[in-house]
């Protein structure tokens, strides 16, 4: 143990009292704390530290990130956008799925498809086709999964109508497993 002694000016260890610590700690009480410290805390932290590089090791996948999810997503730019939905994914990164818009009090009832490209660091890229008629529009979006990949957060980073890229506009999307 080391003693603090909070009375002298920054934090300084006291001089008596750790001596006087030391003094009392014989040889046996040495060996018995390397003894200790080599039979519990080192097997420990190797165990944890090889979970932590096993967990790094397998990272992300579109295999590990197919299923059912929920989402929801907002943007704000020239107009307010808002949306809420479901869709489910493949092994392979293929997605298909439906939303309700809202467009500024224009509310369309949506489906999309699409593919999705997860890496290793759990960061990845979508490409969707949205929609049917004067509202069809494909979107790219970067996203990034966390919570062993049952959560996710997305940004939009290009929406085009009928191939023509529009004004920006911010939209962020948060993902759920259902």
């Amino acid at each position: 143990r080391i003693f603090w002694n909070f009375a002298e000016k920054d934090n300084i260890i006291s001089d008596t009292l750790a001596e006087n610590h030391i003094r009392g700690c014989g040889m046996k009480k040495v060996g018995l704390c390397v003894l200790c410290l080599a039979l519990f805390v080192l097997p420990l932290s190797s165990i944890c530290m090889g979970k932590a590089e096993a967990a790094s090791a397998r990272g992300c996948s579109a295999s590990g990130t197919a299923g059912a999810w929920g989402f929801s997503w907002t943007g704000l730019g020239n107009i307010g956008v808002a949306a809420v939905g479901t869709f489910t994914q493949d092994a392979r990164g293929n997605i298909v799925g439906s939303q309700t818009t809202n467009f500024s009090d224009i509310v369309l009832n949506e489906t999309f498809s699409g593919s999705v490209e997860v890496n290793h660091d759990c960061t990845a890229t979508a490409h969707l086709e949205i929609g049917s008629g004067v509202y069809a529009r494909s979107a790219e979006l970067s996203i990034v999964y966390v919570g062993r990949m049952t959560e996710g957060y997305g940004l939009f980073t290009s929406i085009f109508f009928e191939n023509i890229r529009r004004p920006p506009i911010l939209i962020t999307v948060t993902l759920k497993r259902r």
